[in-house]
């Protein structure tokens, strides 16, 4: 990212960042630790030929392919090893084609075969015919790896398990750190301990504010940073979320409907707790063009245009609200209280029989004969 552009790898920062994860993956075949779920940029960063860990890992494979061809007649079993690995990661190192990501540990799921041959040979060799030794090596190294194995399939419990433990992981990763945000946004929902649940909802806006600073082109971040504002009622802010995001994607449909509900929430506090009717109605009117079938927010223009003792503007919007929501009495008596505030006692009268007969019908009360 410069300038806010984004520009393509150089091909050496390229050849660099690749050359650098298949150092990764041999690392963690050997010592998998830190395990996570997610390389996405900037887990892995941009990588240069001036750094060591590049280096490294461009000799090692380079010594493993001239070792495994020279030695092909001397030792098949450890060249092909060699060869399975490297022609099985080959598929899945971006060296062939681009596959979409950095990289990822189910990609070893193959090349592992390889490794777990070559460490088989190695620890034979090493005990020779002394099977104290052999059963001892690999004793050590079943129980290490089962110890690690069954550590690890814990965090993938469920997403927010996951999520919220690789985050610490891949910290620079804005597709976790997003992902992480968004789990802690539904589970808070769940969450009944108000003090538990703004914690999470703060700590919810620490990694959506970070996803955002590290790829600040992610809707779906704006997106949930606009949704945790809300909760946090901080509605301001979470306008300017969604409008962040909509800016990105002016069709992004989920934006726009947590918009509407923004704006009229908001026009609703200012109508009902500051009686200010008129920024009220700003924010409803933003709210109704974004969605002109929500049946609240037009029963709620009707009222702020009612207590601004504007019957005919008032009628308008109750008779929409009528026409959205057919079965609702409040609906009714709104549009009757409208128009009575009018003088159309007639048109009033006719309004409130109907709220009554839908109450009556919804209650299962009896009518007269």
């Amino acid at each position: 990212l410069v300038g806010n552009q984004y520009v393509s790898f150089s091909a050496g920062e390229k050849i660099a960042t690749i050359l650098f994860t298949l150092g990764k993956y041999i690392q963690l075949l050997f010592v998998p630790y830190q395990l996570t779920h997610d390389y996405y940029p900037r887990h892995i960063d941009i990588m240069h030929f001036g750094d060591v860990k590049v280096l490294a890992s461009m000799c090692v494979y380079i010594f493993a392919i001239v070792f495994a061809a020279y030695n092909w007649n001397k030792n098949k079993v450890v060249s092909f090893a060699i060869l399975f690995y490297l022609i099985t990661l080959s598929i899945v190192s971006n060296v062939v084609f681009p596959i979409g990501t950095n990289m990822s540990e189910r990609f070893m799921f193959m090349p592992s075969l390889g490794f777990t041959i070559l460490m088989a040979y190695i620890i034979q060799k090493i005990a020779g015919e002394n099977r104290t030794i052999l059963y001892g090596l690999v004793g050590v190294f079943m129980l290490l790896y089962t110890a690690k194995t069954t550590t690890r399939n814990a965090v993938w419990k469920d997403d927010f398990t996951l999520f919220n433990t690789d985050v610490k992981t891949s910290s620079n990763s804005a597709k976790i750190l997003n992902a992480a945000g968004g789990s802690l946004l539904t589970e808070s929902v769940k969450e009944k301990d108000v003090a538990k649940r703004n914690k999470m909802l703060l700590q919810a806006e620490t990694y959506l504010n970070k996803a955002l600073t590290i790829h600040p082109g992610y809707k779906n971040a704006w997106l949930l940073l606009g949704n945790d504002y809300f909760y946090l009622d901080k509605k301001e802010d979470a306008i300017k979320a969604y409008e962040a995001s909509l800016a990105l994607d002016p069709d992004f449909n989920e934006a726009k409907g947590n918009l509407a509900v923004c704006y009229r929430d908001l026009g609703r506090f200012y109508g009902e707790k500051k009686q200010d009717y008129t920024q009220g109605l700003i924010y409803l009117h933003k709210s109704f063009d974004l969605n002109p079938n929500d049946a609240e927010t037009v029963n709620y223009m009707g009222i702020s245009y009612g207590f601004q003792g504007k019957a005919e503007e008032a009628i308008k919007y109750f008779s929409k609200a009528v026409a959205i929501d057919p079965k609702s009495s409040g609906a009714y008596e709104n549009l009757g209280q409208a128009y009575k505030s009018a003088g159309k006692a007639e048109e009033a009268q006719k309004m409130f029989e109907k709220a009554a007969a839908i109450k009556a019908a919804n209650q299962g009360g009896l009518k007269k004969q």
